[in-house]
């Protein structure tokens, strides 16, 4: 009747301990803010999201852009862990999102090819359709996020030409949270 409690700052880290069952993944959690008067605020998409509307809402668009950049960094992280995303290896660890989402989405098509090619070889013609299906989905997912994905940067970092207003970014952030949805298992709603 005893409770262990493990903390750690170091994702690789938490991840070997994940994946040597140390810690049962579902009980892991990832801290994205802490606050001495607040305390710490865990990683949900619910609420990354919600903040981001917020803001958009709030016209605090620049606000937005980071909690939007942010967060993608961390998902596409994810993503990349958990598809097994190759991202050229730096001793630093300091990734961007320049480096994890093209990776992400590499992977992500490389399985939808891998399982064609295999209900091809099944003759299984209704699970190609479904997998041609949510395939399209993802590359229209994918296009229509790279076409908005120009107006996080500038949005952030100082430029006298950006003048972003709600109506500018939430193209943006409908782009991404479609993009998102590409990357979740449409049977559970898990992040795959």
């Amino acid at each position: 009747k005893t409770q262990f409690v493990l903390t750690t700052h170091d994702p690789v880290w938490l991840n070997h301990m994940k994946s040597s069952k140390l810690v049962p993944a579902k009980s892991a959690l990832t801290f994205r803010k802490w606050h001495v008067d607040h305390g710490p605020k865990e990683w949900k998409q619910t609420d990354v999201w919600a903040e981001v509307d917020g803001l958009v809402a709030a016209n605090e668009i620049r606000a937005a852009s980071g909690q939007l950049r942010h967060y993608l960094e961390y998902a596409a992280a994810e993503w990349c862990a958990r598809l097994g995303g190759r991202v050229e290896y730096r001793s630093n660890g300091k990734y961007d999102l320049g480096d994890l989402l093209p990776a992400a989405i590499s992977a992500l098509n490389d399985l939808y090819k891998k399982a064609k090619a295999t209900a091809q070889s099944w003759g299984d013609n209704a699970r190609v359709d479904e997998i041609n299906a949510c395939h399209a989905a993802f590359t229209a997912a994918v296009t229509k996020s790279q076409s908005e994905q120009w107006e996080i940067n500038p949005a952030i970092h100082y430029n006298e030409w950006a003048n972003l207003q709600r109506q500018d970014f939430e193209p943006v952030v409908a782009a991404f949270k479609r993009l998102e949805r590409e990357f979740e298992c449409p049977a559970c709603g898990d992040l795959i």
